[in-house]
C-alpha cells in the first residue's frame, strides 16, 4: 500500500485496514486503487464510511483542511468501481443519521465507475 505524500494522516489511518495498492488525491477527489479485480459494493461502502468517519471524528481540521469533495474506489485495473460525492459537511450529516436512513443517504451520493 502506498499513500501519496499529500494524503492527510487521518485518512491514511482510516484506510490502512483495506487492501489498497495506492491512495492519492487528484484534484478534490481521494482516489483509492484496490488490490482486487472487482470492487464489491460492500467494500466500497466500508471505505466510504471510513472516509467520512475520519472527518466526523476529527477534533481539528478534517483531512488536513483539504477541500475534498468525494472519493473514488476503483479496482486494480482502474476500470470498475464506485464514486462517492461527499464533503466534510456531508460526512458530518451522515454521522448523525439514524441507521435506517444511511442506506438512502449513501445511494444518493454513489455513482458506478466503468471505463471501457
Amino acid at each position: 500500500m502506498s499513500f501519496s505524500a499529500d494524503v492527510p494522516r487521518d485518512l491514511q489511518a482510516a484506510l490502512r485496514p483495506f487492501p489498497t495498492l495506492s491512495v492519492a488525491i487528484e484534484g478534490q477527489t481521494l482516489r483509492v486503487v484496490m488490490n482486487e479485480p472487482f470492487v464489491q459494493r460492500r467494500t466500497y461502502e466500508a471505505i466510504a464510511s471510513a472516509y467520512c468517519t475520519s472527518a466526523a471524528r476529527s477534533t481539528r481540521r478534517p483531512w488536513g483542511g483539504l477541500p475534498l469533495k468525494g472519493i473514488e474506489v476503483v479496482n486494480v485495473t482502474q476500470a470498475q468501481g464506485f464514486g462517492f460525492s461527499g464533503t466534510v459537511v456531508d460526512c458530518a450529516r451522515w454521522a448523525k443519521l439514524p441507521p435506517d436512513a444511511t442506506e438512502a443517504f449513501v445511494d444518493q451520493r454513489t455513482r458506478p465507475l466503468q471505463r471501457q
